[in-house]
This record gives structure tokens, C-alpha cells and sequence, in this order.
């Protein structure tokens, strides 16, 4: 069964990821991504990959596959990441 992840839900979440770069904010990204890939091992994953330092190298690279998927785009204002559909 594939789970759809909230495109309303996920743009939030990133823009959140992107004013405090907290780890569970970025777990949580990682989870949405997860989801829209419809990982059979999603749980041994999450669990590999929400390393601290391993995330921080990813997470760059999970905001565009997340993009990509829910087909958002990115605009920069004032130096700020901002997204929108």
C-alpha cells in the first residue's frame, strides 16, 4: 500500500527544516521521502540514516527529491528559502 505524504504537510515541514535545521525536523523529511519512494525497509532506514552527521550531508539532497516528487518549486527571497506549488 503506498502512503501519500500531505504536499501541504511537507512544504511546511521543509520551510521549518530551513528557519531551524533541527534533526527531527530533517527525520521527518527523510520519513515523507520514505513514504513517497514506498521503502519496504523504511523503519532500518530512518534508523541508518538519521545519524547526525550522515542527515546533514543528505538532507540537501532529500529537499530535492521531495521537490522532484511533490513537483514544488523553489523560490529565493531575501535569502530565504521559500517554497511553493
Amino acid at each position: 500500500m503506498n502512503i501519500m505524504v500531505d504536499r501541504d504537510a511537507c512544504i511546511n515541514t521543509i520551510n521549518k527544516f530551513i528557519r531551524n535545521k533541527q534533526l527531527d525536523t530533517a527525520i521527518v523529511l527523510l520519513e515523507y521521502l520514505c513514504d513517497i519512494k514506498n521503502l519496504p525497509n523504511k523503519k532500518e532506514a530512518i534508523e541508518i540514516l538519521s545519524n547526525p552527521a550522515l542527515i546533514s550531508m543528505l538532507i540537501p539532497r532529500i529537499i530535492e527529491e521531495l521537490e522532484i516528487e511533490l513537483h514544488l518549486t523553489r523560490l529565493e527571497k531575501n535569502n530565504t528559502l521559500i517554497l511553493v506549488y
